[in-house]
């Protein structure tokens, strides 16, 4: 078993929603607790113990920093909030505890622990300042944030996780822990859906919420990728993506950006990305796990 902390910004993008229901449903996933972090950070729980009680498990959910470290806060709304207004969580999640809730639960569980951050690294980087030690006791972080070539998307070359907040970024990747694997938005937007595969492809107990979040996701865009469960998968099925091993780092100063990140390979790096992953092989894994329906 994988013990597992779960740090995300759901309720922006649709793919959180894929991960997190990816998570509670594995049977290798012991997943200790969840973690949320932007704009609304409160409203972002409130849809994860959604995910939660139709788990049927018992897993903590903690909202945590709404807010960048610095700078202008880019994300300042949820904007899947709105399915709260037809679904009730019947588990209450716990007010911005997260950084002190991750903290805890690696000092009891010291080197055992993965955390998967799907979002803008708020939560990391102040629990790595306020306790710099802390990182060297995880087991490893697995990120999904960074880019290494000229992707034409919306924001250039550079990453939206990391743009939220880049001083977050630095402090993260420059912190001190033993394994940390990045998923960057090279090798996650090559993986693309449209709506229709959504609605064919999902089902089980998290379909009815994935299909309502969707809803809102697809006022603004005509497709989803996998961004999140990519990042997930590594957790238990490494095997499917070819890494390169080397350092990445964030510059706050290159070309007038705040969050250009920057990969060089080193047989020896510090930090491992992902380059090349079995797409047919991540799709079974994800919709086998999404999907199931019995108790784990």
């Amino acid at each position: 078993m994988e013990k597992i902390i779960f740090d995300t910004d759901i309720g922006s993008d649709i793919d959180d929603a894929f991960a997190l229901g990816y998570l509670l449903n594995h049977p290798e996933c012991e997943l200790l607790g969840i973690t949320t972090v932007s704009g609304e950070a409160e409203k972002r729980a409130a849809l994860c113990q959604l995910f939660v009680d139709r788990s049927g498990k018992t897993v903590p959910v903690h909202s945590g920093i709404s807010k960048p470290i610095a700078y202008e806060e880019l994300q300042p709304r949820c904007p899947q909030a709105r399915v709260l207004e037809r679904f009730s969580p019947t588990g209450l999640a716990m007010e911005k505890s997260a950084v002190d809730f991750i903290r805890q639960t690696v000092l009891k569980y010291p080197h055992e622990v993965t955390l998967i951050s799907v979002a803008p690294l708020t939560n990391l980087g102040v629990l790595f300042t306020l306790d710099p030690d802390i990182a060297r006791l995880l087991k490893r972080v697995i990120i999904m944030g960074c880019k290494v070539d000229n992707h034409p998307d919306f924001v250039g070359r550079l990453d939206w996780n990391v743009l939220c907040d880049p001083i977050a970024a630095k402090i993260v990747l420059d912190a001190d822990i033993p394994e940390l694997i990045i998923y960057p938005c090279d090798v996650t937007y090559k993986l693309h859906h449209s709506p229709d595969y959504l609605k064919t492809h999902v089902k089980g107990k998290y379909r009815e919420l994935i299909e309502a979040m969707s809803e809102v996701w697809f006022e603004r865009f005509d497709g989803y990728s996998y961004h999140d469960p990519m990042a997930a998968a590594y957790a238990f099925r490494p095997e499917l993506v070819q890494v390169q091993r080397g350092q990445m780092r964030v510059d706050l100063m290159k070309s007038g950006t705040l969050s250009y990140t920057a990969w060089q390979p080193l047989s020896k790096g510090h930090h491992a990305i992902a380059c090349e992953l079995d797409e047919d092989g991540f799709l079974e894994e994800l919709y086998t796990h999404l999907n199931r329906e019995e108790e784990q």
